[in-house]
């Protein structure tokens, strides 16, 4: 089976109007300017490859050292935008007020059994013990966390 893909190309007659992306004339004065700098065509080819060069109609094509400064400028605002260092000082002061709020549930706890008149019901006066009982285990497993956020986290 014989195949077209002459109809897939099309090609254009040269009528002068079509600008080449470089211009060899530019290319070879920028080239001969470093060779006389610096004796050496492979470092002249070097550093025009890394300064850029200057087009024809006035626009400019980047070097190594252009692209280098973008890159760095594209990283240094994506780790602006996603800076992990707010997100764990978030992360540490909601931990901060989940504990203290914690913290004064179970000293609410506490306080309850001390509380507690004589003549109350035995019932409620258990159902203080408890809690107190409750409260205190918590306290101590509170107190015993781990200071980093991650660490907390993992123990909770």
């Amino acid at each position: 089976m014989k195949r077209n893909y002459g109809s897939l190309i099309r090609f254009s007659r040269w009528d002068g109007t079509q600008k080449p992306p470089l211009d060899a004339d530019r290319i070879l004065k920028a080239l001969s300017e470093d060779l006389l700098e610096f004796g050496d065509l492979q470092q002249a080819m070097r550093y025009l490859m890394q300064r850029g060069l200057d087009t024809a109609d006035g626009g400019y094509i980047k070097g190594l050292r252009d692209l280098i400064r973008q890159l760095k400028e594209q990283r240094r605002q994506r780790l602006e935008r996603y800076d992990l260092g707010t997100v764990m000082q978030d992360i540490r002061r909601q931990l901060q007020e989940i504990l203290a709020m914690e913290r004064q549930t179970i000293a609410e706890w506490i306080a309850r059994k001390e509380g507690a008149a004589p003549d109350t019901e035995a019932s409620e006066n258990f159902a203080g013990q408890v809690l107190s009982d409750i409260g205190a285990k918590s306290k101590a497993f509170i107190d015993q966390l781990p200071e980093d956020p991650a660490g907390q986290v993992k123990a909770l």
